[in-house]
Parts: structure tokens; sequence; C-alpha cells
């Protein structure tokens, strides 16, 4: 099969995030199953375009993205501040770029699209068969499970998501989504229906990894997130989780890797919480690895890499089980669960995985490797999208 994989962010990228680690995930997949692949993706710089292989797979930087990253275009302060009005000036133009780009390079056998960012605004336009994967709504509202109510600050986003939307119901044919959450919260809201959505897990590529040792008799508790530091990922309540441990005595430290926003500046700083901002994929494993418990107490999750990742280094992992992390971990068997909101549980939950004994950590560190080596593999998880992917063009 051609295969083409259409996302604005792809790796290496400064807007990497969990799209692009599943497209970059599941192509490295197709391409190890003999598949030609094509990745159609923005450029940092949305002055430049680029054509290259990498590892086998073609990867097209396109120009003209409706976004602004001043680490890769700089400007004047002034310049700046237009350029962030491109969500509304290039939104459009640049969906028309990623239509003519697919007509250049390929044909395809198939073309799979997020349904966040709405790139698949002009594809239908095409004859090609077209996935719709489902990653996470723009609109979707972590709170009540509802959509976001406009507000004048929400309105770029406001306009992206009635656009995902609306392009789901009135032309999706193909949809696979990342898990049954995001399934079933897009055919109560988006169809009202029982929808046709396949599910299929995101994959990763499994690494091996030397045992986890936790014979460390250390009472310092080494806590790990990753993600983008915002209110929805829960930063805000495993910061005021520290602060429960700080006040009951605990010796501990709570770092944090990811994308730093004006959330951040909200967290003050304490001697007990480091922020480390973005930092490579090889040095969060590692951060995985030498963690004593890693946390992500999200509102809610589609399907998160970086739960998937945590596990397969064999890392405790305590989640959030509002949505997708229900559906990778069992608690008590290969981590633990809480729900999302309760500082005063999560500390709970901490103090208690901390003071498991030896066996009992290593046990649910092995059982963490196994579950994803069973189910979220590369290799398993590319055999079935390659199933999926079959049946549609057979049917045509």
């Amino acid at each position: 099969m051609k295969i083409a994989y259409i996302s604005q962010e792809y790796p290496p990228s400064l807007r990497s995030g969990g799209i692009a680690s599943y497209i970059k995930e599941i192509a490295s997949g197709m391409k190890d199953l003999g598949h030609e692949v094509t990745i159609i993706t923005a450029s940092d710089d949305t002055r430049t375009t680029s054509d290259v292989i990498e590892n086998g797979i073609r990867v097209i930087r396109l120009k003209g993205g409706s976004f602004y990253i001043p680490q890769a275009e700089g400007g004047a302060s002034w310049l700046r501040y237009i350029k962030k009005f491109r969500c509304f000036y290039r939104f459009w133009s640049y969906r028309k770029r990623i239509r003519n780009a697919v007509k250049e390079f390929g044909p395809f056998d198939i073309i799979e699209v997020p349904e966040y960012g709405c790139e698949a605004l002009y594809l239908n336009e095409l004859t090609t068969p077209i996935v719709y994967r489902l990653h996470t709504a723009s609109l979707m509202d972590f709170n009540n499970k509802g959509i976001l109510p406009l507000t004048l600050r929400r309105l770029p986003i406001y306009i992206q998501g009635k656009l995902e939307l609306s392009v789901l119901r009135k032309k999706a044919i193909h949809i696979s989504s990342c898990s049954t959450s995001t399934k079933e919260w897009t055919q109560n809201i988006v169809f009202g229906n029982e929808q046709d959505i396949k599910v299929i897990y995101n994959p990763i590529k499994i690494k091996d990894h030397d045992n986890k040792s936790y014979l460390n008799k250390s009472k310092h508790i080494n806590i790990f997130y990753a993600g983008t530091i915002c209110e929805t990922k829960g930063v805000g309540d495993l910061y005021e989780t520290g602060k429960i441990l700080e006040q009951r005595g605990c010796d501990f430290t709570i770092t944090m890797a990811g994308k730093v926003g004006a959330y951040a500046n909200t967290l003050y700083p304490q001697p007990w919480l480091n922020m480390l901002g973005m930092i490579s994929r090889d040095e969060v494993m590692k951060r995985y690895s030498e963690a004593d418990i890693v946390c992500f107490p999200s509102w809610w999750e589609n399907m998160p890499m970086v739960c998937i990742e945590a596990m397969m280094c064999g890392a405790l992992v305590i989640g959030s089980n509002s949505g997708g992390m229900s559906e990778i971990i069992s608690d008590g068997e290969n981590g633990f669960l809480l729900p999302p909101k309760s500082p005063q549980l999560w500390a709970d939950k901490i103090i208690e995985v901390q003071g498991l004994n030896v066996t009992r950590k290593q046990d649910i560190s092995n059982n963490a490797r196994q579950r994803i080596k069973e189910n979220f593999s590369s290799e398993v998880i590319s055999k079935r999208m390659e199933d999926f992917y079959m049946n549609i063009i057979n049917r045509l």
C-alpha cells in the first residue's frame, strides 16, 4: 500500500505532542510491514518547505502553516503579534495546501488524518479513501464531557473545533479511534448514534530495558510527570498534592517535563518542584526509569502515549481513571487509577505505593511491561491497522 499520514505535527518539531508520537510510531510500523509511507506535515518555520527521506519514510514539510513559533522564525515584536493571528488568516489556505500536496505527491491507496485540526477540510474532493483518526476533538470539555462554550479567548479554537465536528458529521466514512473512551464521546456528541468506529490503540516500538530495580531503601520519593504544563492535564492538582505531601513531612521531589505555557507561571516556586521544560524523548524515557512513581492526573485523556511509554519502561504509574488510561491500566495489577481533581487521594496513594515492599513493586513493574508488550507493541498494532486499511480498500 501507498499510505499518506497527514498531521501538522511530526517529530522533530517544537510542536510535537501525542499525535506526532502516534504518527511516528504507526508510520514506522507500516514501513516495517513493507508499505510505502509518506508524511505530509507542517514546517516549524512556515517560510520553508522540505522533502526528505527519514528512516525509509518520506517526510514532506509544507510552508504556510497556520501557527507561529518565535524560536523558528524570529521577527520584530510587532510582527510577532500580527503573526499570532495566522490561526485565522492562514487556516483555509494551509488546508488547501495539504490537498494540493496530496495531489502532487500521490496517488495514494489510503490517507489517514486526525480529526483534531480539521486538516481534512478539502480532502473529500479526492477519490482516495480517507481514514479519520480520533485523538481528541478541540471542543471537548474535560469538565463535563460535553462541548466547550464559546468565549472571546477561545474563538480561534472554537472556529477550528466547529469545523472539525462538521467535517466528521458530513464527510467521515472510515473512522478509527485511539481508545474506546474517545469513540464513545464521538458517538454520543458528534453523531448521536452508534456510528461505526474502529478502536485501534496507539502503538509503541518496544525497546529492551534493563529490569528496573526497586531495591533503593531511600525514603525520598522521586515523582515524575511528562506532558503539557496546563490545567486540564491535572498539573495544578499534582502541585496541590505536593503541598499536601509537604504538610505531611514527606521527603520528595516532583519533576515536570513538557511544554511550558502561561499556566506554569501560576505555580509558585517550591523547593520540591523542578520544571524541566521540553526535553528529548530519550531523556523522558530515562526519567521514567529513574522515577519512584510517575503521575498522570489528567482531567480526561484519550490514549496517552506518555502512559504507554512510562509503563513500557517499567515505571509505577498512577493515572487518572477518566478516559483512556483506564483502558491501559488495571488498578493494582500493573499500575494504579484514581479520580482526577483529588489531591488528597493522590497524596495518600503516592505514600501507599512508595511503602510497598520490593517484591510487590517489581511485580507491578513487570506486569506493566508485559501489558504494553502484548497489547500496544508496534508489531501488534501495525498489523491491526494494516488489516483495517486493507478492508477499506477491498470494499471499494
